[in-house]
């Protein structure tokens, strides 16, 4: 990812948590009040602790993101590794398995050599 894109997206990121924990102070703090009424000392603690462990919840919930995307991006790199390189083999076998014909005294590669061929270890 470039870093520019990154940073915007942090920059995204950080914007709609505050976002979220603001929405989640205001909701506690004036839920039971009535129009024009000022908020009790009560409930601005109760609107503090809320936006503390919505604070919290946010950090578990990009910490736990962050992981998976490590884990997804990893899982795709070397599942795409494989799949190149298990199609890579499965048309040589293809090609080497087919009829076909290069033409009077061409010289076909050798790609049909058995010790050319990956291991089977490394073909899941």
């Amino acid at each position: 990812m470039q870093k520019s894109l990154g940073a915007l997206l942090l920059g995204c990121m950080i914007f709609l948590a505050i976002g979220i924990v603001s929405v989640v102070g205001a909701s506690v703090r004036e839920a039971q009040l009535q129009p024009g009424e000022a908020p009790t000392v009560k409930g601005l603690g109760k609107a503090r602790t809320a936006m503390f462990g919505a604070s919290a919840l946010l950090l578990i919930v990009i910490y736990l993101g962050n992981a998976w995307w490590k884990v997804d991006a990893t899982f795709r790199q070397v599942f795409s590794m494989r799949m190149w390189s298990n199609r890579s083999w499965v048309e040589i076998q293809r090609f080497c398995s087919s009829s076909f014909q290069l033409g009077p005294g061409a010289q076909s590669p050798n790609l049909c050599d058995d010790r050319n061929a990956p291991s089977r270890a490394t073909m899941h």
